[in-house]
């Protein structure tokens, strides 16, 4: 009985580790192309982001993470075919602020993380969205490891 006790003991004890030690993964993908001329952050609703010209649309992409605060970057890339960058290729870097974890690229704090989820507005001139036919996106983490890669169809 006693052994019985300390392998169901064990087991739970290596489950644990093993859940642990999950591998970084990004779900729940949603883009949405938007034709706003003027678009307000959730993260600051003081900041906006407005385009240089007037005809720029926004993709906007909607994603979870399962450890965003394992992640170091995340790299999105929109062209004609998956893995396609030929449009626009961004790496966004995540930053710890207080215990909430932000997107930053360049110096500009660009969305913070609501739970496991944030979302990204991609700045495309609509001449460009016809190309605007894949999203790729993935994440790596802290340790330099890569998560798989996601994919959506804009078109």
């Amino acid at each position: 009985m006693k052994n019985i006790i300390v392998a169901f003991i064990m087991g739970i004890f290596f489950n644990g580790m093993l859940y642990a030690q999950d591998t970084l993964k990004i779900y729940d993908l949603i883009v949405n192309i938007s034709s706003k001329t003027n678009i307000t952050l959730p993260s600051s609703p003081t900041s906006s982001v407005s385009p240089a010209v007037s005809d720029t649309a926004y993709l906007a992409a909607v994603f979870k993470i399962n450890h965003p605060e394992n992640t170091s970057q995340i790299y999105i890339s929109i062209g004609t075919a998956q893995d396609g960058s030929e449009v626009k290729s961004d790496m966004i870097n995540i930053v710890n602020q207080g215990g909430v974890y932000h997107m930053v690229s360049g110096n500009t704090d660009i969305c913070r993380f609501w739970g496991l989820s944030t979302n990204y507005f991609i700045p495309i001139l609509k001449t460009n969205l016809a190309q605007c036919n894949w999203l790729t996106i993935y994440a790596k983490d802290n340790t330099g490891n890569y998560s798989s890669k996601k994919y959506f169809k804009i078109h």
